[in-house]
């Protein structure tokens, strides 16, 4: 047992992954993110990268390099991640690592410490997901009741996954939320989507970004992308 347990670690993605996650939070101080000031201090320690100066091994690799993502990205900033960062809350007690590409640069960065990753991220996005996860509560309800299926997506991974060719997580602006059971009623409905989309539409995005409501899913689109927009289809 302790030999496949061993060799789980050193080969299996996702069992390293639970490892390190335990071992940093056994290690470090890791407290729930509640405020736009307590956001703003955790990236303010991580070094960031201009879009210009990104290594051209990087961009050709995740087609950032492409002409059509010059102009999307080029007034950008990426932040600098080392392996035991993934597991830095950011938002809520949601991880550094609920909000990047788990693409094989990621599952590399798993296995070498020495690595760099690099994440595409707007603060105005953490903001919004913790105001949410705020007025969630504050209506009585769940605000743990989601996950987050995608967060930044370069291009590479972007196409990869469908998205729209000049997608909003592409530039860091968005996240896609996977709603539970938000009223606590102990299954999940409709209602649960609605509670989150009325919130969303209502109180934290309004005419400052965009919602996708995907009827017939789970799936809760929001962005930051400074004026309003709505869809119903992928």
């Amino acid at each position: 047992m302790t030999a496949l347990i061993t060799a789980s670690y050193y080969l299996i993605p996702s069992f390293r992954e639970i490892v390190l996650q335990n071992r940093y939070d056994w290690e470090h101080d890791n407290p729930f993110v509640s405020s736009h000031s307590d956001i703003d201090h955790i990236l303010d320690r991580f070094t960031k990268k201009r879009y210009s100066n990104l290594e051209p091994s990087y961009l050709i690799w995740s087609n950032s390099d492409q002409p059509k993502f010059q102009k999307l990205l080029s007034d950008k900033s990426y932040t600098i991640i080392k392996r035991e960062d993934f597991f830095k809350k950011i938002a809520g007690d949601f991880r550094i690592k609920d909000f990047v590409c788990r693409d094989s640069l990621y599952e590399a960065c798993l296995f070498d410490p020495q690595l760099s990753y690099h994440w595409l991220i707007d603060k105005k996005l953490l903001y919004a997901l913790v105001d949410l996860q705020s007025a969630i509560e504050a209506e009585g309800y769940d605000p743990t009741a989601f996950t987050i299926s995608y967060g930044h997506r370069h291009p590479k991974e972007n196409a990869s996954a469908g998205g729209a060719s000049l997608s909003r997580h592409i530039s860091g602006q968005a996240i896609d939320m996977l709603i539970g059971d938000i009223n606590q009623d102990g299954r999940y409905t409709d209602i649960d989507k609605q509670i989150v989309l009325d919130i969303a539409n209502q109180d934290i995005i309004g005419d400052r970004g965009g919602i996708g409501r995907y009827p017939g899913t789970r799936t809760v689109h929001i962005d930051v992308r400074g004026y309003r927009a709505r869809w119903d289809s992928y």
